[in-house]
């Protein structure tokens, strides 16, 4: 078994080249309508010239990346696909300037990454901020720490899990795609032996899966955009006489 360090929570040394992951400012519109799988006009798409708009809204929505366990769903959708903010009311875009993916060289990377903790039986405001407090710190060991569970046996014989540091990647994540959290109540006292696994494996399932599906959609033709030449063209080919 290759010799790894064990990650002590309680005294941290400095972080390496990849130092943290900024969540605030990353969402640039509402997400909500693209999980719930609602059409969204193409106007109101914050990149309505994403190549992901040449996929039926229905089809669109049942292939975005979902990890589901029963303490923790997590699904990602393309920033793009968000529906705009500013356009659906009063409001103003909540990122100005917009946000963009940091390059390979900085030492912080970004990450869209609301969570809905509304469904919660808890109704103290402590809790559900206590629950995304502790996924957002998994996830900072996760991507910059490379923080993983090994399991291993005591002088006694026992097994018992060790959180580990590893190499640290910054392909854990998808800058330009939106994390959406839905964490169970449980996640409050979960240990991080527990937790960082599990959203470990969220975090590889739904890269993998949003590596596929961006070629697949690369690969579509772009639907023809309408303007005056195109509309009368259909107009006289429905319409000859």
């Amino acid at each position: 078994m290759p010799q790894c360090r064990i990650l002590d929570l309680a005294r941290l040394p400095k972080a390496g080249k990849l130092k943290s992951i900024r969540f605030r400012r990353n969402t640039p519109g509402d997400h909500r309508p693209a999980v719930a799988g609602r059409d969204i006009r193409e106007d109101d798409l914050y990149d309505p010239t994403h190549p992901a708009t040449n996929v039926p809204r229905v089809l669109l929505h049942k292939s975005f990346p979902r990890y589901k366990n029963p303490f923790l769903q997590v699904e990602a959708v393309p920033k793009a696909m968000l529906a705009r903010i500013d356009r659906q009311g009063s409001r103003p875009s909540p990122l100005n300037p917009p946000s963009v993916p940091t390059p390979e060289w900085s030492s912080v990377i970004t990450m869209s990454a609301p969570m809905i903790v509304e469904q919660l039986s808890a109704n103290n405001g402590t809790v559900k901020r206590k629950v995304a407090w502790r996924i957002k710190t998994a996830l900072n060991l996760i991507v910059t720490r490379g923080a993983d569970v090994r399991t291993v046996r005591n002088v006694k014989g026992k097994e018992q899990k060790l959180l580990v540091e590893g190499e640290p990647s910054r392909d854990l994540i998808r800058q330009d795609w939106t994390y959406v959290f839905v964490p169970a109540l449980e996640v409050y006292r979960m240990p991080y032996e527990i937790l960082i696994p599990m959203l470990r494996e969220a975090l590889l399932l739904i890269t993998a899966r949003a590596h596929v599906l961006e070629k697949r959609w690369a690969a579509l033709a772009p639907r023809p955009r309408l303007n005056a030449e195109n509309v009368r063209f259909l107009r006289l080919w429905r319409y000859p006489f």
